[in-house]
């Protein structure tokens, strides 16, 4: 599965109800993210694109990452390939299997929740800025910023490149069992 083309999304609150249409999309109304299934075969098995419950601790975060990376295993369903994604307002996104994220950024209280699919998938870029929320779940990180009051989690996720955070913005650092790694 890939995207074409940035995928975008704002909301202004409220429970955002999936429309399935007759082309093989999936339409979230005050998410706009479209989704093309394999014109081939058969549509994947989907996971159910909600975030879970807020996790403050490593462990929390750790124990939920591996949830995610059990039940897409046993979907079969393909990973995306993002050029940029962009996240505001109060919208949500994911749990999303990725492969490659060129781009991800998460703004006002927003928040966006990525899961890696093998030991090759990575995100080079992420920015979350207001009090916004990304979580990547194991991926190959890259450059990453977090300002204002945001927070940037990662888990089972090394960071090959820069990372800047000012304001009070956090970006957190747990192994794939959860245990805290110091920048």
């Amino acid at each position: 599965m890939k995207f074409n083309g940035p995928v975008t999304s704002s909301a202004k609150g409220g429970d955002a109800e999936t429309a399935f249409g007759d082309d093989g999309t999936v339409r979230i109304p005050e998410l706009p993210v479209v989704i093309t299934e394999p014109a081939d075969g058969p549509p994947q098995a989907e996971v159910p694109p909600v975030l879970l419950p807020p996790a403050e601790t490593g462990a929390q975060l750790a124990a939920n990452c591996k949830t995610l990376q059990g039940l897409y295993a046993k979907s079969g369903q393909q990973p995306s390939e993002v050029e940029s994604l962009r996240q505001s307002g109060t919208s949500q996104l994911g749990p999303l299997l990725v492969s490659s994220v060129k781009s991800v950024r998460a703004s006002g209280s927003s928040a966006v929740y990525l899961v890696g699919a093998g030991s090759g998938a990575k995100v080079d870029v992420a920015e979350v800025t207001g009090i916004g929320h990304i979580i990547l779940c194991g991926l190959n990180a890259g450059n990453l910023s977090a300002t204002g009051n945001s927070t940037l989690d990662l888990v089972g996720s090394p960071v090959r490149g820069s990372v800047r955070t000012t304001g009070v913005a956090r970006i957190r650092t747990f192994t794939s069992d959860g245990v805290a790694v110091s920048q």
